[in-house]
């Protein structure tokens, strides 16, 4: 590649970048991860009260793009030592519009990440979940890999 090559690249992404509405795709990102802790609280709704109980707390969270603004952590607590985390991590990713790490609290080494992507072909944002030691598998997120990532992360 030339170096007018590179340098028409490295404009090009500028202008590109100067096009996105970073206030809306913050909001959406807010958004998806509230409508996701919901979902999975829908999940589990039978499990509640007498197996599991539902926290949320503001994280703070800097990106370059979109500035400083706050996003909710949800804790699932199983019980006095298990106590299950989903962690906004940010919107500005490679190869997706947001992150969230899922993780026992006691044990980060072992975790989750929900990915949202936009689905195939479509304006549509779903979530994707992949092992953390295997990146580039990423699943559909649905009830039955949601369970199945919290049986690993309370037996882990």
């Amino acid at each position: 590649m030339s170096l007018k090559d590179k340098l028409t690249e490295i404009k090009e992404r500028e202008v590109e970048h100067s096009q996105v509405d970073w206030d809306a795709r913050k909001n959406r990102w807010i958004q998806q991860v509230n409508d996701l802790h919901a979902e999975i609280r829908s999940w589990l709704t039978e499990f509640e009260g007498d197996f599991l109980s539902f926290e949320t707390s503001s994280k703070d969270l800097n990106e370059e793009t979109l500035g400083s603004y706050q996003a909710n952590n949800l804790f699932i607590n199983i019980s006095s030592s298990i106590r299950l985390l989903l962690e906004p991590i940010g919107s500005v990713i490679i190869g997706g519009y947001g992150r969230i790490d899922f993780f026992k609290q006691t044990n980060r080494s072992k975790k989750f990440m929900l990915i949202l992507t936009k689905e195939e072909n479509s304006e549509n944002y779903i979530w994707a979940i992949a092992d953390s030691k295997n990146k580039r598998s990423f699943k559909r997120l649905n009830r039955e890999r949601f369970e199945d990532a919290m049986e690993q992360l309370i037996d882990g």
